[in-house]
């Protein structure tokens, strides 16, 4: 008969000499534990970052229609102030502010014109290359003239800029002509360009009866219109 004593002593033993790896291991629970933990922190970030940009997507929404709304308004109010008509004053101001343009636009054309009739093309001792660039100079200031007299036409100076436009194209076709002679040689060109030199129409007498009915038309008093004409600036 074992006793008791030794039958307890005898379990102990067979469960001390039992394997490693059928027991279970405190270590590779805790790794367990810590494993389950670290995914939880791990989803729980990524909720956080998804949650941020979702908030700040709708943060910007509004914020873009805002912008939208607010160039959408600045637009229509510049649309509005350009179909606002003007007074008579803004149309005074217009006016002389163009006219001194003119000014100047007929002023380069004349300047041109005369340096170029002013040449001697019968010269044998001139340069020929100083007498081309005379008439190459003279064609383009012309040309640029006709280009801003097509800027600056309207219902209102339609008259006075179709006079302008008149003397600046005989000056024009004067500078044609003349770099015609001087590339073919023929006198006949060289007459052509004297004939369109001339002012047959008296056009500069017609245009300063041209610009002052414009002025007047605009609400330019005949005082001011006077103080223009001899050259002051208002």
């Amino acid at each position: 008969m074992k006793h008791p004593e030794n039958e307890k002593n005898a379990k102990f033993a067979e469960a001390c000499l039992e394997p490693a790896e059928n027991k279970p291991s405190k270590k590779g629970c805790r790794s367990g534990l810590l494993a389950v933990l670290l995914m939880i922190v791990i989803v729980s970030l990524f909720s956080a970052c998804a949650d941020a940009d979702s908030n700040a997507a709708d943060e910007a929404a509004p914020s873009s229609a805002a912008q939208t709304a607010e160039q959408q308004n600045t637009e229509d109010e510049k649309k509005d102030e350009e179909s606002k008509p003007l007074t008579e004053e803004e149309k005074k101001a217009g006016a002389i502010e163009l006219n001194y343009k003119v000014i100047d636009l007929i002023a380069k054309s004349e300047e041109a014109a005369i340096n170029l009739s002013s040449a001697d093309f019968h010269d044998e001792s001139a340069d020929k290359s100083e007498l081309h660039d005379l008439a190459e100079t003279s064609e383009k200031v012309q040309s640029e003239a006709l280009a801003q007299i097509e800027e600056l036409r309207n219902d209102d100076n339609k008259e006075y800029l179709d006079l302008v436009q008149k003397r600046v194209t005989r000056a024009q076709k004067a500078a044609e002509c003349t770099i015609k002679y001087l590339d073919e040689g023929k006198s006949e060109d060289l007459s052509k360009a004297n004939e369109w030199s001339c002012d047959p129409d008296n056009l500069t007498f017609a245009i300063v009866d041209a610009e002052k009915e414009y002025l007047s038309k605009m609400g330019v008093s005949e005082a001011e219109i006077g103080r223009i004409l001899s050259g002051e600036i208002l």
